[in-house]
């Protein structure tokens, strides 16, 4: 787990974890999923990598 200083302002901070998002993407075209995840272990940024289809559905 990474513990990130996050900006003050909500635009900054959205701005800021897509930017991480985008950063873990470009580390290597083989990751298919990124996720922050808030302490209540919420997903509040990231998603599938552009063109990727889950492996699985939501009911599995």
């Amino acid at each position: 787990m990474i513990d990130i200083e996050m900006p003050r302002n909500n635009d900054l901070q959205n701005q800021f974890r897509k930017n991480i998002c985008n950063e873990i993407f470009a580390v290597d075209k083989n990751i298919r999923f990124v996720g922050i995840v808030n302490r209540e272990a919420e997903v509040i940024e990231g998603g599938f990598r552009k063109g990727i289809e889950p492996l699985l559905d939501q009911n599995e």
